[in-house]
């Protein structure tokens, strides 16, 4: 019965209720529904598109580069650490060891070069 209610070339579906006069409704957005759905996921993919071929490869080296700086910096922490332990442990006068360390605090060795 709804089948025959509904002219699918005008787009209209007539109403044969008695309790309401024989108005004619508009199926239109039955017919765009899909077509909104389509483009509703272009707009959600085009941030993904644009993020993946504009700004990632400009952004990988820039990335590359401070994980570099970065590991350098956290090597360079490791072998200072492990001369003032080395130090510590061989020297009979503490003093030194607070010199190294105030030493290693004006060279700055435990900060980042790239966060200064």
């Amino acid at each position: 019965h709804f089948v025959d209610a509904v002219c699918w070339d005008s787009l209209l579906r007539y109403n044969s209720e008695p309790a309401r006069d024989a108005a004619s409704n508009s199926l239109w957005v039955f017919k765009v529904f899909p077509y909104s759905l389509l483009v509703i996921a272009v707009a959600m993919y085009l941030p993904y598109l644009l993020w993946k071929y504009a700004a990632a490869p400009s952004l990988n080296c820039d990335l590359f580069f401070i994980i570099d700086e970065l590991d350098k910096s956290y090597n360079r922490s490791i072998r200072l650490v492990q001369y003032m332990v080395k130090l510590q442990q061989s020297e009979e006068d503490p003093e030194d060891f607070w010199e190294e360390l105030d030493l290693a605090r004006s060279e700055r060795y435990f900060e980042f070069p790239l966060l200064e």
